[in-house]
């Protein structure tokens, strides 16, 4: 069974020391409260085939991230880094599952403060997943 692109996603940001899956990466479910700083990534939707012989699908996902009350610049920083390491990367391939592109549809942004007033930032991102 193939998991979800923001499981994949999430997998990858383990794997590339932003944290650790589980414990402060989190993919398709609802952030914790704990602890503070956190990485949350979800599918929101997706961008419909050009045509019928279109061979890549094209999930949408976003990437949260959330910090301490007081430490916005972190959370800032924190975001900002991911973007730099997904927006434009290529042929990632988790499980069965190429991902020919991951593109930033948009730049960080600082989404709100939550209900503890903790700073939460989000980038939006299209994936391609098909290929060779």
């Amino acid at each position: 069974m193939r998991n979800s692109p923001a499981h994949d996603v999430a997998v990858v940001l383990s794997e590339n020391g932003f944290g650790k899956l589980g414990y402060d990466i989190f993919a398709d479910a609802d952030a914790p409260d704990k602890p503070n700083k956190i990485i949350s990534v979800e599918v929101y939707g997706t961008y419909a085939q050009a045509s019928a012989k279109m061979s890549y699908k094209q999930p949408t996902i976003q990437v949260l991230a959330r910090d301490a009350l007081g430490n916005g610049s972190t959370c800032a920083d924190s975001i900002y880094s991911i973007d730099d390491f997904l927006h434009g990367r290529e042929g990632v391939v988790v499980g069965d599952t190429r991902y020919a592109f991951i593109l930033n549809i948009n730049d960080p942004i600082r989404l709100r403060d939550d209900k503890n007033k903790r700073p939460v930032w989000v980038v939006n991102y299209r994936c391609l997943l098909g290929g060779n």
